[in-house]
């Protein structure tokens, strides 16, 4: 069986256990806690649970969230914890590493290459942000193998309650390879129908080393994420 055979079957799964829960399990609807790649400083109610591709998440009281990444790494990390500092302010500590290998993601995860040793990473992230538009820095590191620091950039448009626009920017310094690496993305997401439930789509610059701008980089991506939000 193929790996696009394998991943549509995924995401057919994915869709039947969100129609399933939205008519079965009474809730209120969530939101996720990340733009495309990167944390938003906003914690979830506790018990709010986010069930997505890129995003899973679960609320605990005291401003606390743990959070992993299957596909993609949301703020760089495969599994965090989250704290909310403040309604603006967040950071997490975790591990960066790949779940999934880059039969589905080119080049490996965002942030982690593929075949990279686990590392142990972190971010802060400030989230400045009103009902039509926002605006979100994040800085993080990583530390094991490579040692490495950067800051991403992301901004929100929401016209409506049915879509939004996000886009991203970011480098990271490697300070063992001594190289630099940046990307791009942006995309649309869409919350229609079933309460709770995103739909991210988009188009991305692969990370890429700035030493090969021109020479084959950077490469063009797709970007796709749903994700069903809710409080079992």
């Amino acid at each position: 069986m193929s790996d696009v055979s394998i991943f549509r079957k995924a995401i057919s799964a994915f869709a039947a256990l969100v129609i399933v829960s939205s008519v079965f399990v009474k809730s209120h609807a969530a939101e996720p806690t990340h733009y495309l790649f990167m944390p938003t400083a906003r914690i979830n109610q506790p018990g709010d649970l986010v069930l997505g591709l890129h995003e899973i998440s679960y609320a605990l009281p005291g401003k606390l969230q743990i959070q992993a990444s299957i596909l993609d790494n949301i703020g760089r990390l495969s599994l965090a914890a989250k704290y909310g500092f403040h309604k603006s302010l967040a950071g997490g500590v975790g591990l960066a590493s790949t779940f999934i290998s880059g039969d589905f993601v080119e080049g490996g995860p965002h942030g982690v290459p593929e075949g990279a040793r686990a590392r142990i990473g972190g971010f802060l992230t400030y989230e400045f942000g009103r009902r039509h538009y926002g605006l979100v820095l994040t800085g993080h590191t990583q530390i094991g193998d490579h040692v490495s620091i950067g800051a991403d950039l992301g901004g929100r448009i929401t016209p409506s309650k049915v879509w939004s626009f996000l886009w991203e920017t970011g480098l990271s310094a490697d300070l063992s390879d001594k190289a630099i690496y940046l990307y791009g993305i942006g995309g649309l997401r869409f919350n229609v129908a079933v309460p709770g439930l995103f739909i991210d789509v988009g188009a991305q610059a692969l990370e890429f080393n700035i030493k090969s701008f021109g020479k084959g980089a950077p490469h063009a991506g797709m970007f796709f994420d749903v994700m069903y939000c809710f409080h079992p």
